[in-house]
């Protein structure tokens, strides 16, 4: 994650890692459509949209100066919740 987002879950108490040139096996999604359906009558909205992905996995190299936050610790799931792209507090959401 960029070094800003590794900063805001430090706060959170949880470990960063700093690994120089670590190559990773990710899951990447690709974004194949935006899909909209229609809201039903007792809904206040319109319309929802969400994006068909695709994933696939691939070795990556972390982007200079990136860290890594391991989930398999004590408060893992905080990064999970803060790291979410549709949590409204994600934390790459922040100035």
């Amino acid at each position: 994650m960029p070094p800003r987002v590794a900063e805001h879950l430090v706060r959170h108490g949880l470990d960063i890692e700093a690994p120089a040139g670590a190559t990773l096996d990710a899951e990447i999604a690709v974004v194949r459509k935006r899909v909209v359906v229609g809201g039903r009558g007792i809904l206040e909205a319109d319309s929802s949209a969400h994006l068909d992905v695709e994933f696939t996995r691939q070795r990556r190299t972390l982007p200079e100066g990136w860290r890594l936050v391991r989930t398999a610790q004590q408060r893992g799931a905080i990064a999970v919740y803060l790291c979410e792209a549709a949590a409204t507090t994600a934390c790459w959401r922040a100035s």
